[in-house]
């Protein structure tokens, strides 16, 4: 019978695509890395982008405050030195002394085109320069309000205005109060800076076309923008309601990205505030310009890290491809090697390789292998009566027979020469091979009964059996010569028959068919070398 153990199962064919896929994962691997490489140093260099630009911002911000504060510190010692000079009763008396005070004072007050100074009424009473309106009352301003209805006020920065007295030349004032002894309010003096001044260090400062200086009051009035989008600088255009403004009010200086009031698109910020004084430096930048440079290596660095890796991938799928397709061709040239081109089962150099690896395998587990020689009778009759494209045929019959009777994936049934078939049965003892043999045998009976076109009938055939477990030294070729004996046997007993050799007992074993063609039961017959 047939041993227990299980046969082995044939492996998928799948090494033929390890390889090619082993490389095309490769290549994906690697384009992955090279993107995700470019990815990472584009990132960093997207940042490095991002703090140049904050850096020039801030770094454009810091000058244009501190030329503004310097200025501003200038004219605040200014007008405590014609303060301190009110105080002398010579100067305060004297119109004329007081106005060439006045005078000399701006003449080292650089950008100041008014110095003058107010009674507690608001009228002038003395000026650095000749006025085109020397008897206005200077009462509304704000500059003088504050200063009048506070007294602690100190230096204050009006808001923008039209200088009446310089044929309406916008400006804004500085004023410093004036107290008698007992504190009492007696006017003030008041310095008047162009706008032109901050019009002129924006543009000394103007870095690249894009950026936009602001410099605007911490109440939210503009004093001037650069460039401006009604050509003089928008001064007066209100911001107290702007993002960016309430960002800058609770960080002293620092950059942010904030939406433009003015075009309503998002920009970047930096801002700086003038000290001791609610004036607010903003540089803006819009954020093509921050990443113009950035963009145009990106794409370039893009667009070559793509080609080189899709290029990668492409090659590698074509590659493998062609690697599978050489593969495929391998195996269809390796299969028609080892396969009999009439029969499509095994040839005689696939079984000869197939049974010295089961011989291998069953000396070192000390299992049997079985053998079946399969040998068509009388062919040569059939051939000569009707003709060799009967007999290629039936010799196709018989293939197809000897393959539908084995059942498990590791035997293998090989056209062995002529109309001479074997079949290897592996871990199998002889009497589960003459089991196989017999329904071999008794299918090819009934095939063989059954009229083909022409008026021609098939043959029946013979079976030899055997099955040996090997011993060390032993050889392959002891298992073919014991199944051919067992085959010449059946040849020589009548034909149509299986026969079995003794596998290594001396003797062999005969089911013969009766007239019916029913197979005898398996007898156990004389020495086969007596």
């Amino acid at each position: 019978m047939i041993a227990a153990t299980p046969a082995r199962a044939h492996r998928p064919t799948t090494r033929k695509n390890r390889i090619p896929n082993l490389i095309l994962v490769g290549s994906l691997l690697l384009s992955g890395a090279v993107a995700l490489l470019v990815a990472t140093t584009l990132r960093e260099s997207y940042d490095d982008a991002w703090v140049r630009a904050e850096r020039g911002s801030e770094t454009l911000a810091g000058a244009a405050v501190a030329d503004i504060d310097h200025n501003l510190d200038l004219y605040r010692f200014a007008m405590l030195q014609i303060a301190g000079g009110m105080a002398d009763p010579a100067i305060a008396a004297s119109p004329m002394l007081l106005e060439r005070f006045l005078s000399k004072t701006l003449a080292n007050a650089e950008h100041l085109t008014s110095l003058l100074v107010t009674d507690a009424n608001g009228d002038i009473v003395a000026s650095a320069v000749p006025l085109g309106n020397p008897t206005a009352n200077l009462a509304d301003r704000d500059y003088f309000t504050v200063q009048r209805d506070h007294s602690e006020s100190g230096l204050f920065l009006g808001r923008p205005l039209k200088n009446r007295l310089r044929d309406g030349e916008p400006g804004v004032a500085l004023s410093l109060r004036l107290s008698g002894p007992d504190g009492a309010f007696r006017g003030v003096v008041v310095a008047v800076i162009p706008l032109a001044y901050f019009r002129d260090l924006f543009r000394r400062l103007d870095g690249v076309p894009g950026e936009r200086l602001v410099l605007v009051r911490a109440d939210g009035i503009v004093l001037m923008r650069q460039p401006s989008n009604d050509g003089t600088g928008d001064i007066g255009h209100d911001l107290s309601t702007s993002p960016a403004l309430r960002r800058a009010l609770v960080e002293p200086e620092g950059s942010f990205v904030e939406i433009s009031q003015f075009e309503g698109a998002e920009r970047l910020y930096s801002h700086a505030r003038v000290p001791n004084f609610p004036l607010i430096v903003f540089v803006s930048t819009t954020i093509d310009l921050v990443l113009a440079d950035w963009l145009r290596k990106a794409a370039v660095i893009g667009i070559l890290t793509a080609i080189v890796c899709i290029g990668g991938v492409g090659s590698a799928f074509v590659l493998r491809r062609e690697m599978i397709r050489r593969a495929e061709v391998e195996e269809v040239l390796s299969r028609l090697s080892s396969t009999d081109g009439l029969t499509g089962i095994a040839n005689r150099r696939r079984f000869d390789g197939a049974l010295a690896e089961e011989w291998r395998r069953a000396r070192r587990a000390c299992r049997p292998v079985g053998l079946l020689m399969v040998d068509a009778d009388h062919f040569k009759l059939l051939n000569d009566r009707h003709g060799h494209a009967s007999g290629d045929d039936y010799l196709k019959i018989i293939a197809q027979a000897v393959e539908e009777c084995i059942r498990r994936p590791g035997d293998l049934a090989a056209r062995f020469g002529g109309e001479e078939f074997a079949v290897i049965l592996p871990e199998t003892d002889v009497a589960g091979a003459a089991a196989v043999a017999e329904a071999i045998r008794a299918r090819i009976e009934f095939e063989a009964a059954r009229p083909r076109p022409g008026g021609w009938f098939g043959t029946t055939v013979s079976v030899g059996v055997a099955a040996i477990t090997p011993a060390s030294g032993s050889d392959p070729r002891e298992l073919v010569s014991a199944a051919d004996r067992a085959l010449y046997r059946a040849k020589a007993d009548g034909r149509n028959r299986v026969v079995a050799d003794g596998a290594g007992r001396g003797t062999a074993a005969v089911a013969e068919a009766d007239g019916a063609g029913r197979p005898a039961r398996l007898a156990v017959g004389r020495p086969l070398d007596a």
